[in-house]
């Protein structure tokens, strides 16, 4: 697994890891800076990490391959299911693709509709439901989520 895929694992990732890396470095540093001025250097060492966060959230793009990932992932469920309950995942298709490129906190509530759809699926098969190997799905020439079709 490699680093952009860790990021977009789930939506709190990109938090902790920010939230370790300044405290660190605050940690580290904070002895050295007289005590007037702490607060002050606290706010301006930290203040990269939240324009980070937020440019990683609702400036930069989702890189093709993750989008590409989850589509492999939906279209994975839809094949080896008999009656796939995909509404959640149609919903956040209509409401989210509204714009040129999609955006992290997009993606993350596509997450947030095929977990659910998938637990409604799970909930609703009487038998077990069997993945195949997700390098021969139908969409996997597909890079970008809207332009899946459900």
């Amino acid at each position: 697994m490699d680093y952009i895929s860790m990021l977009y694992m789930d939506w709190f990732i990109i938090l902790l890891l920010a939230y370790m890396a300044a405290g660190l470095a605050t940690y580290m540093v904070i002895g050295f800076v007289p005590v007037g001025r702490r607060k002050r250097f606290f706010f301006t060492a930290n203040a990269p990490v939240l324009i980070a966060i937020a440019a990683f959230y609702f400036l930069v793009p989702v890189p093709s391959i993750i989008q590409n990932n989850y589509i492999k992932s939906v279209y994975n469920l839809k094949l080896n299911t008999e009656n796939p309950f995909l509404f959640n995942t149609s919903v956040a298709l209509d409401r989210l693709c509204t714009g040129h490129s999609l955006k992290g906190y997009q993606y993350f509530m596509f997450q947030k509709a095929y977990r659910e759809d998938m637990d409604l699926t799970f909930k609703k098969s009487k038998s077990g439901i069997t993945f195949s190997n997700m390098n021969h799905i139908v969409g996997q020439d597909q890079d970008k989520i809207c332009d899946m079709k459900i």
